[in-house]
């Protein structure tokens, strides 16, 4: 019976956090720093997900970019 209840216990949890959707938002101004820095390197093709104008580095998972707090 204890191992059941730490089955249901475990799949609650996966659930949990598999229907919790995250919604980045990255400052306007680090994105447009980030933007003018991909286009001045000819905006190489190794940084995938990058943009010359606008996006969300940390909510479209840009390459190389790796995002903490808010």
């Amino acid at each position: 019976m204890h191992h059941n209840l730490n089955l249901a216990r475990l799949w609650l949890a996966l659930l949990a956090v598999s229907t919790t959707s995250v919604h980045c938002k990255t400052s306007s101004q680090d994105v447009s720093a980030l933007n003018v820095m991909y286009s001045s390197l000819n905006s190489p093709s190794k940084l995938s997900g990058w943009k010359s104008s606008g996006g969300d580095p940390c909510g479209d998972s840009w390459e190389g970019i790796k995002c903490s707090g808010s």
